[in-house]
């Protein structure tokens, strides 16, 4: 499992060169490889561009990625906000959130 953990304050210039090593780990396995995004830090803010920018990782996730699993305290915006996102990107994986890292 790859594990992305989010403090407050959070942007999409601390988010890219992480997506890109996520990436490149899971691609380096031959098994399936699941990913966390674990957002329980954070201030609940949401950087500007939010659904494209997740859309676009979403279609930059290699086909061994089974499940992405997201980690959140607000779990009815959290659900909204996934649920938009895998209309807007056309995923190869299942997209879960959770608000318990005993849920995975």
């Amino acid at each position: 499992m790859v594990q992305l953990k989010f403090q407050a304050g959070w942007g999409w210039d601390d988010l890219a060169p992480l997506v890109l090593e996520a990436v490149e780990m899971a691609q380096s396995r031959d098994e399936t490889v699941s990913i966390l995004f674990d957002y329980r830090e954070t201030d609940g803010k949401i950087p500007s561009n939010f659904l494209m920018n997740m859309a676009g990782i979403g279609k930059q996730t290699p086909d061994n990625v089974d499940v992405v699993y997201v980690l959140s305290r607000r779990g009815v915006l959290a659900r909204t906000m996934a649920n938009l996102i895998g209309r807007l990107a056309n995923m190869n994986f299942e997209l879960r959130v959770i608000s318990s890292i005993r849920e995975i």
